[in-house]
């Protein structure tokens, strides 16, 4: 496959904003199509905090673009200038961030202490979904590209005149997200009504092992690297951390009660 970089188009759309926008219609249909199915009302709060997760998805990737390029200018102990915000890219680790955190927000806001574990879980199994769109928009803009990979299934990008030949590492890590999806939608529907299972915490888990060894086959290089270990590594490494910790904590709790 060879693409372009700038001037492959779908539709005469981005790669990237086609694939953004595909995802999240496909992936918000999965969440209503769940709530319906653990019988869940759908009603206007649901597009609501939608709509809330969606502003903190753009928020957070914004944020955590600008907070890379800020880490690299003091590890390479460079001036940090204005570029740094205007050079930002949309990173997902902000983008999961900031949409969970301003989901579980509108939960508090708009449901108070009366909601169903359903919310949590259905938009939990549907995050997977988003991305695996998403990393094919990725994989058509010729960013977040593999390694130099001359081999079976190398992707051909065009860049300024000058063709590399680099592994396809963006559909890899599609597939990755589809087999978590399914995996967490098979579960959903085992423990649909679990008021004890919150299902972001087993994504978090999931996803940080798979994007911690997915970034050693990752071959751009602004996203910084601290020794060894890429920016998203590390984010990995404290996500799987946390949750790996809430995960115990819940179970202690429950043992408790």
């Amino acid at each position: 496959m060879t693409i372009e970089v700038g001037k492959f188009t779908l539709f005469e759309f981005p790669p990237y904003f086609f694939f953004a926008v595909l995802g999240f219609a496909v992936s918000i249909s999965c969440y209503m199509i769940l709530l319906l199915v653990s019988n869940t009302k759908v009603s206007k709060k649901n597009l609501l905090l939608c709509l809330f997760a969606a502003i903190g998805v753009l928020l957070g990737a914004r944020l955590f673009g600008c907070l890379t390029n800020i880490t690299i200018a003091l590890y390479t102990k460079k001036k940090i200038g204005m570029d740094v915000i205007y050079r930002a890219g949309l990173v997902y680790y902000g983008g999961l961030f900031g949409g969970v955190l301003f989901y579980w927000i509108g939960i508090r806001v708009l449901f108070k202490n009366h909601y169903d574990i359903s919310l949590i879980n259905s938009m939990a199994v549907s995050i997977p979904l988003f991305h695996v769109f998403g990393r094919l928009g990725c994989l058509f803009a010729g960013c977040c590209y593999g390694k130099e990979y001359h081999g079976y299934g190398h992707i051909n990008y065009i860049r300024d005149c000058v063709t590399t030949e680099t592994f396809p590492v963006q559909l890899l890590e599609s597939i990755m997200e589809l087999g978590i999806f399914c995996f967490m939608l098979v579960t959903y529907c085992i423990t649909v009504k679990n008021t004890n299972k919150n299902m972001f915490i087993t994504y978090f888990i999931l996803y940080s092992i798979g994007r911690f060894f997915m970034e050693f086959l990752r071959g751009d290089s602004n996203r910084g690297y601290f020794g060894m270990l890429s920016f998203s590594q590390i984010v990995s490494i404290v996500a799987f951390m946390i949750s790996i910790f809430l995960f115990l904590k819940r179970g202690i709790k429950n043992e408790i009660c």
